[in-house]
């Protein structure tokens, strides 16, 4: 879980640097966000040959996680979702929600929903970083949320915390 500890302590590690009028974070060697405004970054990818667009955090709030995909882009085996893993870990830019757009509909979960239940996958033949798949079905925001609630509650019991 991201806490405002462990973004405070990753403030130290963020390469910031103004480009024109846009703030740009690098995330990993691979993956930085471009301020658009003050909450709103747009994540892009940097791969050998070219920059892709992934995706956009709107960090207002909660945060959250916005991505389009195109039915090419499901992985068949699992009818999944993938994620990019260092997004997906990262704590520089805080986001507890992520939102993936498919046929004009969306699909809700939680980050800490992904990050435990999530499948690590690597396309080694197609050269795409590692990623966390989540069966479509599992894409449910309600669901996501009681299974964070329970999974908070036995973290409390077992090391005597009150949630």
């Amino acid at each position: 879980m991201v806490t405002q500890n462990s973004c405070n302590q990753n403030k130290k590690r963020i390469s910031k640097f103004k480009s024109e009028t846009k703030t740009i974070i690098k995330i990993s060697d691979s993956l930085y966000a471009v301020g658009k405004t003050k909450n709103l970054f747009e994540i892009k990818l940097k791969l050998a040959s070219q920059t892709r667009h992934i995706g956009w955090v709107d960090n207002s709030g909660e945060g959250t996680y916005i991505t389009q995909r195109k039915s090419e882009h499901i992985f068949k085996k699992l009818n999944a979702f993938c994620i990019g893993y260092e997004l997906v870990h990262q704590s520089i830019i805080p986001y507890n929600k992520i939102v993936v757009i498919h046929d004009n509909q969306k699909f809700l979960t939680t980050r800490n929903y992904l990050i435990h239940n999530g499948i690590i996958v690597l396309f080694i033949n197609k050269g795409y970083e590692l990623q966390l798949a989540l069966p479509i079905k599992q894409f449910n925001l309600k669901t996501a949320l009681e299974w964070e609630k329970k999974n908070i509650s036995i973290q409390c019991e077992l090391f005597g915390e009150v949630a």
